[in-house]
């Protein structure tokens, strides 16, 4: 059990050396994996080296991305707070708002590292500091993200959500720093996979929702699927995937999310 609680908003523990890797007197790999693992251990997922933010993945929902956490972070000096992905996102914003310059923000690790979700979470704090009054807009840029991993994440050997394209997002803001919309590109997606797969891994997601939302709306004949035998593209050597599609709720609500987002985003039923 973990005696120290981090990343309270009442008693957020203030900046220490640690916090910062450069401040070591000593900055080699042995000592940044010890200090890392020490940080990690009391549920510390991010450290600084200088401007860098490393973040470990903690495979757990933490509850450090409220908007009171969105508050805690915004425009004050880095200092003042423990690292954070918000802290981050909001440098980039308020360097933007006071120069006038373009930012750009570089998210890189291995797969699994916890790279989608970090991206997730600057566009939720990014929205959050651009103050879109526009309510529409706002739920547009959060949706476009999941419609966009729908297509292009699928289930590896190590990651069940792995992003298997490269995605460069752009977001624009009026000079005063409000947010004024977004835009996606898309570049090395793993097309080959929509025909074959390596063991133990998925085809795209949007394949599978899509076959369990049409079974539970007992549209799959409409569509001339087969509703024994999967299709060849998201057939496995196990066998199971029938079952998992028409079985997992997951699946199903998905599906729905999937509908709700390109009726947010503005596509019409046709």
């Amino acid at each position: 059990m973990h005696t120290r609680r981090p990343y309270h908003v009442e008693d957020a523990e203030k900046y220490c050396l640690e916090d910062d890797l450069v401040n070591l007197e000593v900055l080699d790999e042995d000592t940044i994996i010890c200090q890392l693992q020490k940080r990690y251990v009391d549920l510390l997922i991010y450290t600084y080296v200088g401007d860098i933010l490393l973040a470990l993945n903690p495979f757990q929902n933490l509850s450090i991305y409220s908007p009171q956490f969105s508050r805690l972070y915004h425009g004050v000096k880095r200092a003042s707070n423990p690292p954070h992905i918000f802290a981050s996102a909001d440098a980039a914003y308020q360097c933007m708002v006071t120069f006038s310059k373009d930012q750009c923000i570089v998210i890189g690790g291995e797969s699994g590292s916890g790279k989608t979700e970090s991206a997730h979470l600057i566009v939720q704090h990014l929205t959050f500091l651009g103050k879109a009054n526009n309510h529409t807009l706002r739920e547009k840029i959060l949706q476009v993200n999941s419609l966009v991993e729908a297509f292009g994440n699928a289930c590896t050997a190590i990651n069940d959500n792995s992003s298997r394209f490269g995605k460069y997002l752009e977001m624009m803001f009026t000079p005063t720093g409000a947010v004024m919309g977004a835009r996606i590109s898309e570049y090395l997606l793993e097309k080959s996979r929509v025909i074959k797969q390596a063991v133990g891994e998925k085809n795209f997601h949007i394949f599978y929702y899509i076959y369990a939302g049409l079974y539970h709306q007992k549209k799959l004949s409409e569509f001339r699927l087969p509703e024994e035998k999967p299709p060849r593209y998201i057939a496995d050597e196990t066998g199971r995937v029938i079952h998992d599609i028409t079985s997992k709720e997951s699946y199903r609500r998905q599906f729905e999310a999937i509908q709700h987002c390109f009726k947010i985003i503005g596509f019409t039923d046709k």
